[in-house]
């Protein structure tokens, strides 16, 4: 074997030996958050048009979480199912939908009378500037720490910016 691929290879195995020690670091931390939401049973309304991203989100809050949610494709039907069970400490809701968009919902919401906790999403973090420019949280779809950031405290108020 090449001298210099040996050394590369003890190299990359130290590496590697690192990495899984600060993965196995960051896993317990995930654990811990998980655990903390897990015992809150958070009530979650999720609104998105992709019934694909909706399902599969809905499900991993339900697994991962423990969390009991309940979706609508679009936000029309978010309002009916929001009048019907006034039960829900959260409500997640996608920016970019067809019809009537998130920032639009959002803002229809709070004039119906819904004074409970709404955070936008989207996978576009330029949507965030949207979200803030109402005085509404907002996280980006693939942003894990802060959806948990948002789970934590699903049950009391929202954080302080």
């Amino acid at each position: 074997m090449n001298p210099l691929v040996a050394i590369d290879s003890v190299r990359f195995a130290g590496l590697s030996g690192h990495r899984a020690e600060a993965q196995s670091r960051s896993d317990a931390a995930d654990d811990e958050a998980g655990d903390k939401i897990r015992r809150l049973h958070c009530r979650i309304l999720v609104v998105d048009n992709s019934e694909a991203f909706r399902e599969s989100f809905a499900e991993r809050l339900r697994d991962v979480y423990d969390a009991f949610v309940i979706t609508a494709p679009n936000a029309e039907i978010a309002r009916q199912k929001l009048t019907d069970m006034a039960l829900f400490d959260l409500v997640l809701l996608d920016v970019e939908m067809p019809d009537e968009d998130g920032i639009a919902a959002c803002q229809r919401m709070r004039i119906d009378g819904v004074g409970g906790r709404i955070v936008l999403m989207s996978s576009e973090a330029e949507n965030e500037e949207r979200a803030r420019a109402i005085g509404e949280e907002f996280f980006e779809k693939s942003d894990d720490a802060a959806l948990e950031a948002v789970l934590m405290t699903c049950k009391g108020e929202r954080p302080r910016d």
